[in-house]
């Protein structure tokens, strides 16, 4: 958790850690490298968040208006489900100073790539039996940041 926290930073960096809150909703591990879903809430509202803490800190931030894109891509990723390696989509942030990439394959494993051009670019391989619990904290990200 320490870790998304200082990666959040970059992406929220007028907000003051007193009044910011992350709670993590579900992290994945794999290799030495980790994949988290979570909430963040701050004076300015909330946001979804995927981040990545491997050789670099990453993430991906998700308003409410953003969700429905990174849903149908998470979506997308079952119909693609094959051995082969295949592009599934690409999605950018919104409504940030250094807006990140999110682009996903399938193939072996479900792979998250998040490039940042102020940070760089970091990945995650989600094994495909970690996909429900995937697809079930990103409903519950997104119904905890549609929520007043």
């Amino acid at each position: 958790m320490k870790s998304t926290i200082l990666v959040l930073g970059a992406l929220f960096a007028a907000v003051t850690p007193a009044a910011a809150q992350l709670h993590i909703i579900k992290s994945f591990a794999k290799g030495g490298a980790k994949m988290e879903l979570a909430v963040f809430k701050g004076p300015k509202g909330k946001a979804g968040i995927l981040g990545m803490v491997g050789a670099k800190r990453n993430s991906y931030g998700l308003n409410i208006a953003a969700f429905d894109g990174f849903t149908e891509l998470v979506n997308k990723v079952v119909k693609t489900e094959s051995v082969q390696w295949r592009f599934v989509g690409a999605i950018t942030e919104i409504d940030t100073r250094s807006p990140s990439h999110l682009v996903v394959y399938a193939g072996p494993t479900v792979q998250f790539i998040v490039i940042d051009p102020s940070i760089g670019v970091n990945s995650f391989e989600l094994d495909w039996s970690d996909l429900d619990a995937f697809k079930a904290a990103s409903a519950e990200v997104r119904k905890d940041i549609a929520a007043p």
